[in-house]
């Protein structure tokens, strides 16, 4: 990923996924369906409700 110079940001979970949508805008956002807390599709409502 250092050739390409793309800036990655990591989240364990839902909550942590919310907290870096609300301090950063991303292009693109892969979630995985089965993330502890709140899954990939709640993650991805409540993306969307920000």
């Amino acid at each position: 990923m250092k050739a390409t110079q793309v800036n990655l940001d990591e989240a364990e979970s839902g909550q942590e996924a919310l907290a870096l949508t609300n301090k950063n805008v991303y292009d693109v956002i892969f979630l995985d369906h089965r993330m502890p807390g709140m899954d990939g599709v709640e993650t991805l409502a409540a993306i969307r409700a920000q």
